[in-house]
């Protein structure tokens, strides 16, 4: 009673004071002049009502000086000038909902994509995509070899029985580009019918070419080959879910075709005829099959309480024909003819549930546990192994590995107060496999969180977690030493923590910082990893100067270190070996908002420092190999001015430099090594400069 009539009060009072106002008012508002294009409708049946939107973008760009991993992923590896295109259409029908859209980015480049949606409320959505996905790894590698999967050496090579003696090799070699181009095509439907039924078909195709680096060898003599990569793959899919009130339910199903153009590689042999084979040939990946289908369900038993359970049963199959094990005519064909194909079959499953349980208004439970198998039916075969292309050996039998993981755990949030959480969890990890040397582990986990706002906006956030990992003792059926534990599989002690403050400086500023580390022990390998230890630290600040104008800058350090223990006779350690990684970074960017005619200004600098450190102990002698570096210099400044009716000019000129210098690469000509013909790769250096300049219209 009391709140209505301080309602009906306030109500009276504005009307009174409204009243006067109108009285003395002698200028009537224009309310035409009222800027209400972002207004919402929250009542209306479609939130932005009526309308429609298009946008069409031209860009000149230039490029100089750009490197491979300037240009990985957007295609920008030669200095040049470059067109480039971008576009969007929106409408949507007030009375239907109907909203049709298309979405264009990049078209002039290498890294394209187009997007067309068709969507209907409750009723249906229909979709359409196309991109490209460039992939630049290298722009310098060098090669005296010609052809794509029949690799050859010019007519007046010199075979010689190392490197040095190859005088058509450093002449001979040319530069050429490394990497892949995907291209990606997608559709799909949904249609809801009956209300609560919604069914959905897909269909995607997507093809991969280009080359990548690989190597073959004649025992100790090995070439640098370029692999032909030529892949198609396609996915049929389709899905059925139902939706009601507290329930839902859904099944999916997916077909899924890989398909090579390339069997095989097969390469001239550059060294002394009479040490070898004339040519050599390998398998490339063969052509495959996966079939898939899964379930999911979400219910609610009781309010509050939600239940999500996942499930997914595949198939892979790979029955390509085998190749002969070897292309040299002296070799002997194998006793034992090779079937006719794989007949490869592998099962796997996945299942997930989550079941969140309110216990009272202030603590909550929640139970996950999670199932991976991976089963290989695959029959054993006969292989008959062929060293160098020259030395049969021994028939072996073919091994098919199998994986199965199941992980529990539960975790309880309590709400302490308004402003405090605290999380304590629990969870078992047991790990299964078949034909290695450690049979299973089980890693027990334990961790709290903690998170806290507390007085003048200040948030704090504290986590601490416990790792232990027990293995099954070592079975010697490989040839691994007994002393060596794999790290991925061997016993474990692990503890981790991180914590974060965030506080307001002031009515303007706002800074954060965080901390956190990760070690790791082995104490069962005598040989391998001992230790590994991660640190990171990190500190942002964001400052609103005046109404228009921002300042964000930030600052951290990421250091990786490990030990590991070796032995020079296969026995107990006798060495030691360390590693440490550093990365540190900052970056600051200024922006400055509609501060003439609604032009807007931005500038961003990067600043980023690598190292990496790797040293040896042996008998007390330290040997410490030349430190990995890499500088990386950047500044992105961006312009845009809105003029005449619905333009908008935008430049940007964006600088980046790049220094790096890496032991194993630098001074390793396709000549240096003896018994190794390599690309002579160089460090990625460079001092790449792109302008763009773009006219945007809105209509």
């Amino acid at each position: 009673m009391k709140a209505l009539l301080t309602f009906c009060t306030v109500c009276m009072l504005a009307f009174v004071a409204g009243a006067q106002a109108a009285a003395v008012r002698s200028v009537e508002p224009n309310y035409e002049k009222v800027k209400n294009s972002r207004w919402r409708c929250r009542s209306c049946p479609y939130e932005l009502g009526q309308g429609s939107r298009f946008d069409l973008s031209a860009t000149l760009l230039q490029t100089d000086d750009v490197d491979a991993r300037f240009g990985r992923d957007n295609g920008l590896t030669d200095d040049d000038s470059t067109f480039d295109a971008s576009a969007t259409y929106f409408r949507r029908d007030a009375e239907t909902g109907r909203v049709i859209g298309l979405i264009g980015r990049d078209l002039g480049l290498d890294s394209g994509r187009l997007d067309l949606s068709l969507v209907r409320p409750n009723r249906f959505r229909a979709s359409v995509s196309w991109s490209e996905i460039p992939r630049n790894e290298w722009l310098n590698a060098r090669t005296a070899m010609t052809g794509t999967t029949n690799l050859r050496f010019p007519t007046n090579w010199t075979s010689a029985p190392n490197t040095q003696g190859m005088t058509q090799l450093v002449p001979g070699s040319r530069p050429t580009k490394i990497g892949t181009e995907r291209r990606k095509a997608e559709a799909t439907l949904a249609y809801r019918f009956g209300g609560n039924w919604t069914v959905e078909a897909g269909y995607a195709r997507e093809t991969k070419e280009g080359r990548a680096l690989s190597s073959g060898d004649f025992l100790y003599q090995t070439t640098g080959l370029l692999t032909p990569i030529d892949h198609t793959t396609e996915t049929l899919s389709a899905a059925l879910q139902y939706t009601s009130g507290r329930w839902s339910a859904g099944l999916h199903m997916r077909e899924s075709e890989f398909e090579n153009a390339n069997r095989s590689l097969t390469w001239q042999n550059p060294y002394t005829e009479g040490t070898g084979p004339g040519e050599g040939r390998k398998a490339l990946a063969p052509d495959n099959e996966a079939s898939e289908w899964g379930l999911t369900l979400r219910v609610s038993p009781f309010p509050g309480s939600v239940l999500r359970a996942h499930g997914r049963w595949g198939e892979l199959r790979q029955n390509d024909q085998f190749l002969p094990p070897s292309v040299n005519p002296a070799v002997a064909a194998p006793p034992m003819p090779l079937p006719p194909g794989l007949d490869g079959t592998v099962d796997t499953s996945a299942a997930n549930l989550q079941w969140v349980i309110p216990l009272g208004r202030h603590v909550a439970l929640r139970l996950t546990s999670l199932d991976r198998e991976r089963d290989n039916n695959t029959r054993s075969l006969p292989l008959t192994p062929v060293l160098g292309d020259r030395f049969p050996s021994l028939a072996l039998q073919s091994r098919h590995y199998s994986y199965k993981r199941d992980r529990t755990a539960a975790a309880a949030t309590f709400r302490l107060s308004s402003k405090t959480r605290l999380e304590i969890g629990v969870a078992e990890d047991e790990r299964r496999r078949t034909l290695l040397e450690v049979e299973s582990n089980t890693e027990d986990q334990q961790w709290a969180m903690l998170r806290v706002r507390l007085p003048r906006a200040l948030r704090l956030s504290l986590r601490y977690q416990e790792n232990d990992r027990d293995a099954s003792g070592f079975r010697n059926i490989t040839s691994n030493n007994p002393l060596t534990r794999r790290y991925f599989m061997t016993a474990r002690e692990q503890t981790s923590w991180k914590a974060s403050l965030s506080a307001p400086l002031g009515p303007a500023i706002h800074t954060g910082f965080s901390v956190d580390r990760r070690h790791s022990d082995y104490p069962a390998s005598v040989l391998g990893v001992q230790s590994e230890t991660d640190d990171n630290w990190s500190t942002d600040l964001t400052w609103q100067i005046a109404k228009h104008i921002h300042l964000s800058a930030h600052r951290s350090k990421h250091r990786v270190r490990s030990r590991t223990a070796g032995s020079s006779t296969a026995g107990n350690a006798d060495w030691q070996g360390g590693t440490e990684d550093v990365v540190r970074t900052s970056t600051a960017e200024l922006s400055i908002n509609e501060f003439w005619r609604g032009a807007s200004l931005s500038v961003t600098f990067d600043h980023s420092d690598g190292s990496g450190r790797y040293d040896t102990e042996f008998n007390s002698l330290l040997s410490v190999f030349p430190e990995l570096v890499s500088k990386h210099r950047a500044m992105d400044l961006r312009l845009s001015v809105p003029f005449g009716e619905g333009y908008l000019a935008s430049l940007r000129h964006y600088t980046e430099r790049y220094e790096s210098a890496d032991w194993q690469l630098d001074g390793v000509a396709v000549n240096t090594l003896p018994g190794m013909i390599t690309f002579g790769l160089l460090s990625p250096n460079y001092d790449a400069r792109l302008v763009a300049i773009t006219i945007t219209r809105k209509l």
